[in-house]
Order: C-alpha cells, then sequence, then structure tokens
C-alpha cells in the first residue's frame, strides 16, 4: 500500500498486519545482559524488582517475559499507576457508591460488602497465592480463584504516583499482606498474606521522572535498562522484525544510521527502541521490502518522521539530519505541528 496519492483514510490491511512479527510477543524478548540474573536475584530474595531507563527500552515487557520463563505462571497482572494513585488501588477497589446504594434500598439488611470489593494488582496476586479456602471469607461469589499459583505482578511507571504511594506500601511489598478494613467487624481486621512458597515476583517500572523515597529503595531489587546499542541492538531487531529487516538490507541499515544519528542530536525527545521498531513496521504497511532504500522514497518521509521526531522543535533538526544523511526528502515533507 502506497501512501503517495493520499485520498481517503483506509483500515490497515489484515494481510500486512497479520504478516508482522508480534512486538509484544515475550518469545522475542531480549534481556538486557545481567537483566536475567537480577530477575533471579529478586526471586530468590522475595523483593519486588526496580526497573529504570528511557522509555521504549522494554522495562515493562521484562515482567511478561519472565511470566512465560516460569513454570506455572499465568500473564502478569498489570496496574498502571497514575497520578491520582492511592496504595489502596494496587491492592483492590471499593466500590463505596454502590455499597451506599445497596444499605438505602433495603434498609432491614445490611448488604454483603465483598459483592463491592474488585481486588486487583497486587492484591489478586496474594489472593492467588492462598490456599482458595484460607481466602474464601474476603471474596464474593462471584471471585473466581483459579487455584494457588504464583504469579508476576506489573507495577508500571511508579514515578507518576504521588510521593508517598511507594512509602504507603512498605509492609505489603515486605510481608506480601494486606488488610481489607472496608468489610468490617472482624474480617477488615484479619489480614490476606501470601504463602511464602508462592510469594508473587513484583516487577516495577520508573521512568525516573523524580527520586523515590529511600526506604522503598531499601526494598527492591534495582536494575536500570540501558539503550540498546551494537550487538544487543542487532539482536533485538532480529527477534522482532524477522525477515522484514534482516541485517545488511538498506531498509534496516538507513533507518539505523538515521536513528544513531538522531539518538546523537541534541534533541528534546530522543527516539528509543520503540520508535524505530515502530518507524520499520510503519514502512511495511507501505508495502517496504528489505531491499528497499528509504532515502530513495521521500513520500515516505513523512511516516519515518512521525514515528522518530516527537516534537515541534526536533523538526527542523530532524530534516537537516536527514538531509546530511542523503534522505531525498523535500522540505514539505517536515512535519509542521
Amino acid at each position: 500500500m502506497d501512501d503517495s496519492n493520499p485520498g481517503s483514510l483506509h483500515w490497515p490491511q489484515p494481510k500486512i498486519t497479520d504478516s508482522l512479527p508480534e512486538i509484544t510477543d515475550p518469545a522475542g524478548y531480549r534481556p538486557a545482559e545481567g537483566l536475567r540474573e537480577v530477575v533471579q536475584t529478586a526471586l530468590d530474595l522475595g523483593m519486588p524488582l526496580l526497573l529504570t531507563g528511557e522509555p521504549g527500552v522494554g522495562k515493562s515487557r521484562l515482567a511478561h517475559w519472565a511470566a512465560s520463563q516460569l513454570p506455572g505462571c499465568d500473564e502478569p497482572i498489570e496496574f498502571d499507576v497514575k497520578s491520582t494513585s492511592e496504595a489502596r488501588d494496587l491492592l483492590y477497589h471499593y466500590d463505596a457508591l454502590a455499597d451506599f446504594r445497596a444499605s438505602h434500598r433495603d434498609t432491614a439488611k445490611q448488604p454483603d460488602r465483598r459483592q463491592f470489593i474488585d481486588y486487583r494488582g497486587l492484591g489478586l496476586a496474594i489472593l492467588r497465592a492462598c490456599e482458595e479456602q484460607t481466602v474464601a471469607d474476603f471474596v464474593s461469589e462471584r471471585f473466581q480463584h483459579g487455584g494457588q499459583r504464583r504469579s508476576v505482578v506489573l507495577v508500571d511507571e511508579i514515578d507518576k504516583a504521588p510521593r508517598d504511594l511507594p512509602n504507603d506500601l512498605l509492609m505489603e511489598f515486605d510481608r506480601m499482606a494486606f488488610r481489607v478494613p472496608e468489610l468490617g467487624g472482624e474480617l477488615g481486621q484479619r489480614y490476606i498474606q501470601a504463602d511464602e512458597a508462592q510469594r508473587p515476583l513484583v516487577v516495577i517500572t520508573s521512568n525516573s521522572e523524580r527520586n523515590l523515597p529511600g526506604a522503598f529503595l531499601r526494598r527492591c531489587v534495582f536494575f536500570h535498562i540501558d539503550s540498546p546499542k551494537g550487538e544487543a541492538l542487532a539482536e533485538i531487531l532480529d527477534s522482532r522484525l524477522g525477515s522484514l529487516a534482516p541485517a545488511g538490507c538498506p531498509l534496516r541499515d538507513e533507518l539505523l544510521e538515521l536513528y544513531h544519528g538522531l539518538r546523537g542530536d541534541p534533541l528534546a525527545h530522543k527516539p528509543g527502541l520503540a520508535e524505530l521498531l515502530n518507524a520499520l513496521r510503519a514502512l511495511h504497511h507501505l508495502g517496504a521490502t528489505a531491499g528497499d532504500s528509504p532515502k530513495a522514497r521521500p513520500e515516505w518521509f513523512s511516516r519515518i518522521a512521525a514515528t522518530l521526531a516527537k516534537t515541534v522543535e526536533d523538526n527542523p533538526n530532524f530534516i537537516a539530519l536527514a538531509r546530511h544523511h542523503g534522505w531525498q526528502a523535500a522540505q514539505e515533507q517536515g512535519r509542521a505541528r
């Protein structure tokens, strides 16, 4: 599909989309050097694994890879941190409004508050780490336990959270236990605690947008994922793109040359691995093959710019660098945002 004659928009062609390698497949994940050993250290010590690194280097995907490597493990339980997140949100959600309405519909009967508790994130993993009968008092009839097992929990971008959130979870991370006070009475004072033999693996990511509290850091195993280079980058491209852009082909080499140039330029936002993969996949939607030279196809330039240059301030440097490397792109093909 070529966009040199733009008309109406169209949905992606299924035959093209289906032919693209699945970049989220855990089988294609290549851990950074030393990362496999650090994951095992977190497992051995029963401590959360804190991952830092620039966006797009594979911090979140590590949790999916780890889950695929651990016997009997389901897909990771994911919790996306928000700027409004509270510690309780990582454990469960209590629907206070629904509880209030139920209480006022039938004032003669106290509703079962368990039906208003939705376990999530670390709370769900702790429940799964317990024998089903030991947590039966804490869950409603609609809760599906699925049998005792270990889980991987992904706490994504914890640096987005209010500063107190990491410290508010110290006990939960240490003991893998929590209470649900909203259940009321004696039940609300009891702890739900994971069996030590089924202790979850907690993977926490941070883009280092702000510093995390020292007390929290002391309770984590830490690893920083650098942006891949050289052989490491080549191995990732091979695993994620396959025959779409094999080593030594013009499609891959010319985009890599531009990518490395942008990484070395003083840009407001330097493109990362995710942007590089997206640029190559975007060209595949245009019908690009490994033997094509994107430098010689100015009609492709806007697609490449859209995936690699992410701020209006970076556009002039992006266009200048592309021209320096021989890209046949006219000035009007630089984007104005």
